[in-house]
């Protein structure tokens, strides 16, 4: 199926990308113990904003089954941003190049706006193997907003300029 894809045009396989969800295993954030993860698994794809949850069932995406999912930073308001990952079975055909703008280093990604509290971008990605078939295969990565709806404490802000055991 041709589609536009905010600024891509793709050539995917919603069918063939749900036949591969369905032989798969549960999500990443599952799969962790953290509360973060455990946080995005119990959020997905119920707080996701209508926009994404629509984005990735017409894509053929098991939005329960993302290859990879991490908290980035709180917000205000009880809010948390978490990057995530999905794959699908198909093409590039134009648009903007996978990563970053023209004048950007090939390791900037590009996120564009899906939705108030969702940002997609769209890369070629190696096909994952089996239970998934050959050909190839693109990754959609996403930032997004939700929620803390789990019985843990929320978690707090990430201080990336110290390492664990530094004072």
């Amino acid at each position: 199926m041709r589609r536009r894809l905010l600024s891509w045009t793709v050539e995917s396989d919603p069918a063939a990308t749900r036949r591969a969800y369905e032989i798969t295993g549960g999500g990443a954030a599952a799969r962790c113990p953290c509360a973060p993860c455990r946080n995005f698994a119990s959020a997905r794809p119920e707080h996701f904003p209508p926009e994404l949850r629509e984005l990735l069932a017409d894509l053929g995406v098991d939005a329960a089954k993302e290859v990879a999912a991490r908290l980035v930073t709180p917000l205000e308001g009880h809010r948390f941003l978490y990057s995530g990952r999905y794959l699908l079975l198909g093409v590039i055909l134009a648009g903007r190049p996978p990563r970053g703008f023209l004048e950007a280093e090939a390791s900037v990604d590009v996120f564009e706006r899906l939705a108030a509290d969702a940002h997609v971008t769209l890369r070629t990605s190696p096909p994952p193997g089996p239970p998934w078939p050959p050909g190839p295969c693109l990754s959609l990565e996403l930032l997004v907003v939700l929620p803390w709806v789990i019985e843990a404490p929320e978690a707090g802000a990430i201080d990336l300029g110290r390492s664990p055991g530094r004072t």
